[in-house]
């Protein structure tokens, strides 16, 4: 008797699998980049001004964008620059970006690289790379390079930034619950473009050696850099910003390297891009990745991007408690003053607050905070007295009850930690009285 044949064992000739490019992107992106700017659009009523602006505008020269740059700039085109142009190329094709663009190389020694969306539907998109970067970049580093650009056109950054522009005279106009959002989500929109920089050269090496050249301005040359012990360094700098040390991430639009490091890695270690990687396959549903992006997600989100607004958060939520609670009970008026100014320096007042509590853990130690914040300030600016003094007048005033607890710890905090003097404290205490609208409770 012979045995059947088990064809089902048999191997199948694979077809390479047609990608739908608006869900590969889709897919590919930092969900909360997504859900901070749908936010962004509805508050600036986006549906609303933006047809406005499109039949406001001027018509514009046919490629706008390739005529500014084409007169000072060199154009990399298949016949001049084959090799460049294949480069730009093939990181088209591997983020599937069908729409044109041309690239420039520009006489500049600055290590950067900027894109420019087309005006018109007709029109070019221009990816503009500083010839510091191209000399001082290898291949694979030069292609996240134009893969984190052409990240930019994909998900149309600049349209939420024009969009500002044209509702907002100057950057001081923009309320402060705003900017905060703005801020998070341009840091968001980094992570956006990093992963499609990622997914066209996908290598963490390459990615990490990109970040320390863009943050140093030198070759590698110069420095014989242990991408391992970076990686290292990063992640404990991340250990200690999640201890407190948070100055780690300021001073900049962009978030921290330690953050974009760190992002980049869960990401190339993600169930999203493995799978897209090896088939080609659109994963619905990452929850391991949303999972561990969270930790950055929070030090993203709760603080501020410049190290005087983190000291001014500290005095608005530690001094706010320690006032708010001289009387064993903080009310609503009081929780909703601290949680309103505190939102001026972060995205997530709420829970800043709970943070700081958690750590300070007494009253003690929120005292301690609240004086080492306000030396700091004084330190880089004595001015930042009135200020604090003005903030911390109204968190006394906020349920319209006096007590002398409050009024006493008030004048401590003036004569002693801000440089006041008791006379002056108490005038300027009476001038907030009077125009905050004060009304006794009956």
């Amino acid at each position: 008797m012979t045995k059947k044949k088990n064809t089902s064992l048999k191997k199948r000739p694979t077809t390479k699998k047609k990608i739908n490019a608006d869900n590969f992107w889709k897919t590919m992106r930092f969900k909360e980049e997504t859900l901070i700017g749908d936010k962004l659009r509805k508050l600036l009523h986006a549906d609303i001004i933006e047809p406005i602006i499109e039949k406001c505008r001027f018509q514009v020269r046919k490629d706008y964008w390739h005529s500014v740059f084409s007169g000072h700039s060199f154009h990399i085109d298949k016949d001049l620059s084959p090799e460049l142009f294949g480069i730009c190329q093939e990181v088209l094709d591997t983020l599937h970006f069908t729409e044109p663009v041309n690239f420039f190389i520009t006489n500049d020694p600055q290590v950067n690289a900027a894109a420019y969306m087309k005006g018109e539907q007709d029109n070019s998109h221009v990816v503009v790379i500083n010839s510091g970067l191209v000399e001082s970049f290898s291949e694979k580093e030069l292609k996240f390079v134009i893969g984190h650009e052409i990240g930019h056109l994909i998900y149309k950054t600049a349209e939420i930034r024009r969009l500002i522009n044209y509702l907002f005279e100057e950057e001081r106009f923009i309320p402060i619950s705003i900017q905060n959002l703005i801020s998070l989500w341009e840091k968001f929109a980094e992570i956006s473009a990093d992963r499609m920089g990622f997914i066209a050269s996908p290598c963490v090496e390459s990615c990490i050696t990109n970040f320390f050249k863009l943050s140093s301005g030198i070759s590698l040359e110069k420095v014989n850099l242990n991408a391992k012990a970076f990686m290292k360094k990063m992640d404990e700098m991340l250990i200690r910003a999640k201890q407190g040390e948070y100055q780690i991430l300021f001073g900049s639009s962009h978030p921290s390297n330690p953050v974009r490091v760190k992002a980049i890695e869960l990401f190339s270690e993600s169930k999203t891009y493995k799978e897209y990687a090896a088939s080609h396959k659109i994963v619905k549903s990452d929850k391991d990745l949303g999972k561990e992006m969270q930790e950055l997600l929070d030090l993203m989100e709760l603080f501020p991007t410049s190290q005087r607004d983190y000291y001014r958060s500290m005095v608005v939520a530690a001094g706010g408690i320690l006032i708010a609670g001289l009387d064993a009970h903080i009310t609503m008026e009081e929780n909703d003053e601290i949680v309103e100014y505190l939102a001026k320096f972060t995205a997530r007042p709420k829970v800043f607050l709970r943070n700081l509590q958690a750590q300070a853990k007494t009253r003690e130690g929120l005292q301690e905070t609240l004086i080492g914040a306000i030396y700091c300030l004084l330190e880089a600016d004595p001015e930042e007295r009135y200020s604090i003094f003005y903030y911390l007048c109204r968190v006394v005033i906020a349920d319209h009850e006096l007590s002398e607890q409050e009024i006493h710890f008030l004048m401590d905090i003036a004569t002693k930690h801000l440089g006041m003097h008791e006379i002056e404290a108490n005038r300027l205490f009476l001038e907030n009285l009077r125009s905050s609208g004060f009304t006794p409770r009956f």
